[in-house]
């Protein structure tokens, strides 16, 4: 009779452990600057390269989150050994693969398209990318107001109505991409809010 009890433990336990999310840790050094990660297709999607590096995997996707606030500055580094092909996607839930929600931002080896819970909300822009080269993406995601940079080109200047939450899907589009050099930071209150010069990095 016990024997049957801790087989039916063991069976439910195996059954919701197969419901969860797949939990990584990036920064895992410190705690104050770690990054709660989810695997959303799978661990065996992604590779961890170190402590702030990973590989997504053809048509992998990742989230990550932002442990102090809903309000952040994320700053990271995207590079491909083939073409660009990737999907950024915040204003969402962790687990949201749905490209009809959130704030999406399809970028292609050659182009930038925008969407906000899957409408247009910025004319596509041309932007080539190169395999091999390291490319430094900022997205300020402060109150109704959305800006994205790529290197010191500002590609999104957007209002929006939809609510801030904490997390940053990424999902690769049938290549494979590396994030590197990952960090949140705390958005700037009062004047240094409408001063931009420290997303730049002119501190």
């Amino acid at each position: 009779m016990k024997s049957n009890k801790l087989l039916l433990i063991l069976l439910v336990g195996l059954v919701l452990s197969s419901c969860a999310t797949e939990i990584f840790r990036l920064n895992r050094q410190n705690i104050k600057e770690s990054i709660p990660g989810y695997f959303l297709t799978g661990f065996a999607s992604v590779e961890i390269i170190n402590d702030n590096s990973l590989l997504l995997k053809k048509d992998a996707a990742i989230s990550l989150k932002n442990i102090e606030s809903t309000e952040w500055l994320a700053i990271f580094d995207l590079m491909a050994e083939e073409s660009m092909s990737l999907d950024l996607q915040f204003r969402t839930t962790r687990q949201e693969l749905s490209k009809d929600s959130g704030v999406l931002i399809k970028i292609r080896n050659s182009s930038i398209e925008f969407y906000e819970n899957g409408v247009e909300i910025a004319q596509s822009i041309d932007y080539k990318f190169t395999k091999n080269e390291k490319y430094s993406v900022k997205i300020l995601n402060d109150g109704v107001m959305v800006k994205v940079f790529i290197d010191c080109d500002e590609i999104l200047d957007h209002r929006t109505k939809l609510l801030s939450t904490e997390y940053l899907i990424f999902r690769s589009v049938s290549k494979e991409f590396v994030i590197s050099s990952l960090e949140f930071q705390d958005v700037y209150e009062g004047e240094e809010a409408n001063n931009f010069d420290f997303i730049l990095g002119d501190e």
